[in-house]
């Protein structure tokens, strides 16, 4: 469920930014170091992301 919940919140945090900008909360916690992107691992987040630019 969790692994859902991570790509639900990336997909949706995703359909609201602008093309070339990121979401705030990525950015967020980038700034205060998490390891992972809510939860989500680095490699998991970038896959979902590759899919997502290349749907669009």
């Amino acid at each position: 469920m969790s692994d859902q919940l991570g790509r639900t919140t990336i997909v949706a945090c995703s359909m609201v930014v602008r093309p070339g900008e990121r979401s705030v909360l990525w950015v967020l916690d980038a700034r205060v170091g998490m390891p992972e992107l809510w939860g989500v691992p680095a490699e998991r987040f970038a896959a979902i992301d590759i899919r997502l630019r290349s749907v669009a």
